[in-house]
């Protein structure tokens, strides 16, 4: 469980959370989720289904949820509810892929590659 706010100023419409901080905030949970049992893991697929407005710089609550696995893949459900209240504003369920620090190695050096094609200073490919 994660308790925060959205600021206000991640305003969508009046008071209201947008929904691109909505999916944000469950997708940094459902990563948490996955972290908590020993392994690291990127998102493959993300899902939310917005049932309420979310009020900003309200405190909200976030639960989320291991609920199956398949050799890599994580399958993760989470709700967002209005704090003390239980009231279900969002839905979300994920699928994640559990991946090891080479995947960031591997990340890192793509991009290096790309910074040096558009520096001009990439080998030539033959």
């Amino acid at each position: 469980m994660v308790r925060g706010a959205c600021p206000a100023t991640w305003t969508g419409g009046p008071s209201i959370a947008h929904g691109g901080w909505t999916a944000a905030a469950f997708d940094d949970v459902v990563g948490r989720t996955v972290r908590a049992t020993g392994v690291r893991s990127v998102t493959a697929h993300p899902g939310v289904d917005f049932v309420l407005p979310v009020p900003v710089e309200n405190e909200l609550v976030i639960r989320a949820r291991i609920t199956g696995a398949e050799g890599r893949r994580r399958f993760v459900e989470a709700v967002l509810e209005l704090a003390g209240t239980g009231e279900v504003l969002a839905r979300a369920d994920a699928t994640m892929v559990v991946v090891d620090d080479r995947h960031y190695d591997r990340h890192r050096a793509h991009m290096d590659e790309r910074a040096a094609g558009e520096r001009g200073d990439a080998p030539h490919a033959r």
